[in-house]
């Protein structure tokens, strides 16, 4: 089913999600529309150019089958949440006010940049089960201070077996007191792992 909305200027948060049939949308005329929830519906290939530029919040988690998705052109996007999804590939070049991600159960993803995402605050994703090797960081980021990559290593069958951070020079970093390489070994040994990382845990 496909969904396009118009003459609705002042409309700011709209409502979408748990619509089963809804594979297509155009909301490119609700310039002023600064949230909106596409989750739990059946997206494979989501439009950003009919989404409006003036998007604060958007929420999409739930839509197994989106595997690619580029943010690039919403550089007012500050919270994102693509939890369950199936994403391969996720751009989020030049979000300048991004400050949440969550990205927690997309386990064909290997890479997430970050790069030019100078704000981000608090990043949610999965570690064990998924097959994320690196996450690229801005070096000004506050979720990890002084920190610009992240590397997961990983055995034969895909378990974690260990986590290094790297500063802008490449330098490795020594960081006892964060103790995520250890929290990591206990959690895979309980089960899946899903940890919410803020400046709050350095």
């Amino acid at each position: 089913m496909d969904l396009k909305a118009s003459g609705l200027p002042q409309l700011t948060l709209l409502t979408l999600g748990k619509n089963k049939h809804l594979t297509k949308v155009d909301l490119s005329e609700l310039s002023n529309l600064k949230k909106l929830d596409l989750s739990h519906c059946n997206f494979e290939d989501l439009g950003l150019s009919e989404l409006p530029p003036s998007l604060t919040e958007l929420s999409l988690y739930g839509n197994k089958y989106l595997s690619n998705v580029d943010l690039n052109g919403f550089p007012n996007l500050r919270k994102v949440h693509f939890s369950g999804c199936g994403l391969d590939t996720l751009n989020l070049s030049e979000m300048p006010e991004l400050t949440e991600l969550n990205i927690g159960y997309n386990e064909n993803l290997t890479i997430l940049d970050l790069d030019e995402c100078p704000k981000i605050k608090e990043l949610y994703f999965e570690i064990a089960g998924s097959r994320l090797q690196e996450v690229l960081l801005h070096d000004s980021n506050e979720a990890f201070p002084g920190i610009v990559k992240i590397k997961y290593d990983r055995d034969e069958k895909n378990r974690l077996t260990s986590e290094e951070y790297f500063d802008k020079k490449g330098r490795h970093i020594d960081h006892p007191e964060l103790g995520y390489a250890k929290k990591v070994i206990e959690y895979n040994e309980d089960g899946p792992l899903e940890k919410k990382y803020t400046a709050k845990d350095i």
